[in-house]
């Protein structure tokens, strides 16, 4: 009987055995049989595993309930991990795939953790299928860049030929992605050097969903450089600012410089901003450039936007010119217009130019001509503009535009004003007409039937007689003409033919004056002014459309002087001797009450025989000058200006008169009192008074003349030769007042010289010389005719020589005359402008300098005068020495 039946492979088949696993199975059988146990083997049984795919990936999830989960936004990265093994019984490459689904959107990559840190790393391999050992398990990430929101559902499929895993579901959310909006702003366009401008940097989020950590930033390094900097402690923000230096390391408070500012945050909610605020600073150096300011947004989602705005940093410099008090005038009003002008006289038009920019500038003016031509001369305050013309901003300048040497006919001139950074502004001078020569208007005052002349004195109840004479010197009539005479105090009208009266107005109408016509009116007046030293003065005028300002005549002039001062003249001496002096004494009256005699002379006139004693004068007692002597065909005329003389009131003058040998047995002279009234009157005489006296001719004191040469001693002798030139012009003294001036040959006399001892000097002022120069002066005596000569050294053209002389900037002359052991030279220069001036002289070759310096070299303003003197030790002639100095002229 068979008990049982077993297997012995049984525990090896419950495991999985690698393939190609050798498994052998025999069965034994067991019983007893006639009870005892017996056992019986089957046959033996090899089977080899053969090999069987598996494939495990954890975790697992369904889109109802994934196994792993994510929130990220748009742009961001989403890793999910998975472990994948091998479950078969042998080694296998697995192919891997994901699935994607839902509404969120992005590209997901398989990543092969490489290095076994379980962190998706830049080395990671990207991969398409794993290979696994049996039993062995891999991490593989499933990289996911979201790009748009919503769920996204993450599938990894794992598969081994026909068995897959494909339960391992996990969540992406991709969330709404934050909008950055950035704006920037100055709050100038321009702005000036030395300003200041805010800006403004705002940052908001319209978009649906917050933002993840961001940077606001404001790059300030090419504002820095170009001199836009940052003003410290002018930032404010919504949060904190911070500042950096390098760009690199940041801190809260201002760096030295500031080379960027920004705000940090966390993140920003939909439809949050933030703000920066700052101010930059115009330098110097800033000035004519453009900036242009970067604001940008740094932030791992939605960053890199950024924003700009431009700001030039320069002057508005600006300019204006228009007439006097009106720079800004327009149009019409900009233009000055007048009716006539005349082209023998300077036209003139005022103007105002005013620096309306922001900034100094320099001006220049010039000038076109629309219509006419002349030369234009620019002044400011009567005195000639030097340009260009500095003006501050605001500032204002007075500008006269004077025309001169006009062409006839009408005239127009655009007169510019032109800044040196580039602004200018025109304004219009205009004459309807320009002529050669006003219409000639002439009035003259006579007194009909005498010899009585303007200037001389008129009385109480004598007439007068005005006429008044108008000719037209155009090629065209004159037409429209009103002529107006006021008739002056101290007058009645007798009779004005033709004329309106009205008062002591008239007018005549002159409806036309033909080309070359002269017209004559006249006006008789009787004089009722009764005062002494009244002046009558009268004048017309002519009026039509090109002269509405009118022109006016000369002014006639008539002075009432109803008193005659008075005049009585004694000789203190009786009879007299040839040689003998007399004194003469004039006393003077002015009988008038109110009127005062001013530039009041005294002449005298004696006959041949009378010389005038210099120094003997007296007014009052006290020294006067002594008369101004003239001779006029032998007629000797000695004349004394004396103070003014008050009414009624007296003057006494005494002289000195000496008796020369041409008396011929008397002699006499004449004196007269001349003045003018106050107001004008010029011939206010007194009566002739003369005073004769007798000359006892037997009776005589010794006289004697004195005569010589002033001469260049070319040969240093000292004595005048017929080859040595005379000096002309030289004046000689004689102690005692007299002089005279030498002739063409340098020959000079005085005659009449009494006996004795004399001085005379040789004026060093006449000749250029060294007033201590030897031989000036000399002392003679007196014996009949006497000869005194004075000898000068060198060459005369040495004598004071005067060389003009001129170059770029500078204008002069060099002065050069002898002195002791050589020659003396001075040297004027005038600087024309503002620079460095040079002044050289050249020497001849044995010439030494022994005083002062030849040269000079130095700055000067425009006006400038530069005075350069020196001496020279020389014993050669003078020509050597008149060249023309160098001048060097640098700006």
């Amino acid at each position: 009987m068979l008990a049982a039946l077993s297997l012995g492979a049984a525990a090896q088949a419950q495991s999985i055995a690698p393939a190609g696993t050798q498994i052998t199975n025999q069965a034994q059988a067991t019983g007893l049989a006639s009870g005892q146990a017996i056992s019986s083997l089957s046959n033996l049984v090899r089977t080899t595993v053969l090999p069987v795919c598996g494939v495990s990936v954890t975790p697992n999830g369904t889109v109802e309930r994934p196994g792993q989960s994510y929130s990220v936004l748009p742009g961001e990265q989403a890793v999910l991990t998975y472990q994948v093994r091998n479950t078969g019984n042998a080694p296998s490459t697995i192919p891997l795939s994901v699935l994607q689904t839902g509404e969120g959107f992005g590209l997901a990559q398989l990543r092969l953790d490489g290095d076994g840190d379980g962190q998706l790393g830049e080395r990671d391999p990207f991969v398409s299928d794993v290979a696994l050992d049996m039993g062995e398990a891999r991490t593989v990430f499933v990289s996911f860049q979201a790009e748009r929101p919503g769920p996204a559902y993450l599938n990894l499929v794992a598969t081994c030929e026909a068995r897959s895993d494909d339960n391992n579901v996990g969540l992406v959310t991709v969330g709404e992605p934050p909008v950055f909006e950035i704006t920037k702003a100055f709050d100038r366009e321009v702005l000036r050097p030395g300003d200041k401008t805010n800006v403004t940097v705002t940052l908001t989020n319209v978009g649906k969903g917050a933002s993840r950590e961001l940077e606001l930033v404001d790059n300030l390094l090419g504002q820095l450089s170009g001199g836009l900097v940052f003003v410290p402690g002018s930032a404010a923000g919504s949060q904190g600012v911070e500042y950096t230096a390098d760009g690199v390391t940041w801190q809260s408070q201002p760096t030295d410089p500031v080379r960027a500012v920004r705000l940090t945050r966390k993140s920003l909610a939909p439809g949050e901003s933030v703000r920066l605020n700052f101010a930059m600073e115009a330098a110097a150096a800033a000035e004519g450039r453009t900036f242009t300011n970067v604001a940008q947004v740094l932030s791992t989602v939605a960053g890199g936007q950024s924003a700009s705005d431009t700001i030039e940093v320069r002057y508005t410099p600006g300019v204006r010119i228009g007439p006097a008090g009106q720079p800004l005038a327009e149009g019409d009003a900009d233009r000055q217009f007048r009716p006539f002008a005349l082209s023998t006289s300077d036209v003139c038009f005022d103007h105002t130019v005013r620096n309306t920019g922001d900034v100094k500038d320099a001006f220049t003016f010039g000038m076109s001509y629309g219509a006419g031509s002349g030369t234009a001369t620019f002044l400011s305050g009567g005195a000639a503009i030097t340009q260009p013309v500095v003006l501050e901003p605001g500032a204002s300048l007075p500008v006269q535009v004077c025309y001169a040497g006009l062409s006839s006919g009408p005239f127009e001139a655009t007169v510019t004003v032109w800044g040196e950074r580039g602004t200018s502004d025109p304004t219009t001078d205009a004459i309807g007409r320009v002529e050669t020569r006003l219409p000639e208007l002439q009035k003259t005052v006579s007194r009909p039937g005498t010899d009585w002349e303007p200037g001389q004195r008129v009385e109480t109840g004598q007439e007068l007689l005005y006429t008044l004479r108008v000719t037209n010197p155009y090629a065209a009539s004159l037409d429209g003409l009103t002529l107006t005479d006021d008739l002056p105090s101290g007058t009645e009208l007798i009779e004005a033919p033709g004329a309106a009266v009205d008062g002591r107005r008239l007018t005549w109408q002159v409806a036309t004056l033909a080309t070359g016509e002269t017209r004559e009116l006249t006006i008789r007046v009787r004089v009722t002014a009764t005062e002494d030293d009244q002046e009558l003065s009268n004048m017309f005028s002519l009026r039509n459309d090109l002269f509405p300002e009118g022109l006016d005549s000369n002014a006639a002039k008539a002075y009432v002087w109803n008193s005659v001062p008075t005049i009585t003249k004694v000789a203190l001496e009786g009879d007299v001797a040839v040689g003998d002096r007399v004194t003469y004494q004039i006393t003077m009256f002015n009988t008038s009450k109110v009127g005062t005699l001013t530039e009041v002379t005294l002449t005298d006139t004696p006959s041949v025989g009378l010389q005038y004693v210099p120094g003997t004068s007296r007014l009052a007692g006290q020294p006067l000058a002594d008369p101004t002597i003239t001779d006029v065909d032998g007629q000797v005329t000695l004349r004394w200006a004396l103070p003014d003389l008050a009414p009624e009131a007296s003057a006494k003058v005494t002289y000195q008169m000496l008796v020369t040998p041409q008396a011929n047995g008397q002699v006499r002279n004449t004196a007269r009192l001349r003045g003018a009234g106050a107001a004008g009157a010029k011939a206010v005489a007194s009566e002739a008074v003369t005073r004769t006296t007798v000359v006892k001719l037997l009776n005589f004191s010794p006289i004697g003349d004195i005569l010589g040469r002033v001469f260049i001693d070319t040969d240093g002798n000292r004595l005048p030769s017929a080859d040595e030139p005379g000096v002309a012009g030289a004046r000689v003294l004689l102690a005692g007042g007299r002089s005279v001036v030498t002739d063409s040959k340098g020959q000079y006399h005085f005659g009449n010289v009494p006996f004795g001892a004399h001085a005379l000097r040789l004026d060093p002022e006449s000749v250029q010389a060294d007033p201590a120069r030897p031989g000036l002066t000399q002392t003679v005596q007196v014996r009949g005719l006497t000869t005194v000569n004075f000898a000068l050294p060198g060459d005369p053209s040495g004598i004071g020589r005067a060389l003009p002389f001129g170059g770029a900037g500078v204008t002069g002359q060099k002065l050069v005359w002898p002195v002791q052991g050589g020659y003396r030279v001075q040297i004027s220069a005038l600087a024309q402008k503002a620079g460095t001036l040079t002044l050289t002289d050249a020497l001849p070759k044995d010439a030494r300098v022994s005083g002062g310096q030849p040269s000079w070299t130095g700055d000067v303003q425009a006006g400038q005068r530069v005075n350069l003197e020196y001496r020279v030790s020389y014993s050669g002639v003078l020509t050597p020495l008149l060249v023309t100095p160098q001048t060097g002229w640098k700006e």
